[in-house]
């Protein structure tokens, strides 16, 4: 919050040295501009992991890292992580002006709170941005 509190916030930072060849192709085609830029922030790692029925043997029952399979940057981590979250919930057959809303509180909660998650994260700072769903 001290850092978001600043008068240059983070969103408003020049970057220069950087041209469109530093953006991943595939990733504008999806989203268009403000894409994350990982030279910039390479001190964060990307990190999702399931561990459902782990032990001693099995850390974790899925994951998904930087592993050199996907291009990394926050827009493919948050909608492949988000995919992952809201996979298994049940969505009950609802009408909404005359069409099917598949969007429930339980998918809204879930959004609100790995959006948060990334929003308030401190991506200046060495680390990893975690997110682990434990049952």
């Amino acid at each position: 919050m001290i850092r978001d509190a600043s008068e240059e916030g983070n969103d408003g930072v020049i970057l220069e040295g950087y041209t469109v060849r530093d953006l991943d192709e595939e990733t504008i085609k999806n989203i268009g501009i403000g894409i994350y830029i990982r030279d910039l922030f390479a001190n964060i790692n990307f990190d999702y992991r399931e561990e459902i029925d782990v032990n001693s043997i099995q850390r974790w029952s899925d994951r998904f890292t930087i592993d050199g399979t996907w291009e990394n940057n926050l827009y493919n981590f948050y909608f492949t992580v988000i995919n992952k979250l809201t996979s298994n919930i049940k969505v009950p057959f609802k009408l909404e002006n005359l069409e099917r809303k598949d969007d429930t509180a339980i998918h809204q909660a879930i959004r609100e709170a790995f959006v948060n998650q990334i929003i308030h994260a401190d991506f200046n700072i060495q680390g990893t941005l975690k997110h682990f769903m434990i049952q």
